[in-house]
């Protein structure tokens, strides 16, 4: 279901995977519903992997209205 974000983060935070590229997709996907869902300080204030740098960058510059 396209725009599903709440079922994403709820369905993210049940998966109990081991491979570490499954978390990392897993935790990719999980931000990416906060950001989807203008939650940016929810993202802001977590620490996250150096991999997801892109995803705490986005949100920087998504929560600045006038950036948009």
């Amino acid at each position: 279901n396209l725009g599903n974000y709440q079922q994403c983060i709820k369905e993210g935070q049940r998966l109990k995977a081991t491979d570490p590229k499954v978390l990392l997709e897993k935790d990719f996907y999980v931000w990416r519903s906060y950001l989807a869902q203008k939650k940016y300080k929810v993202v802001l204030e977590e620490k996250l992997p150096e991999e997801l740098s892109c995803i705490k960058v986005l949100a920087e510059y998504l929560s600045i209205p006038s950036k948009k």
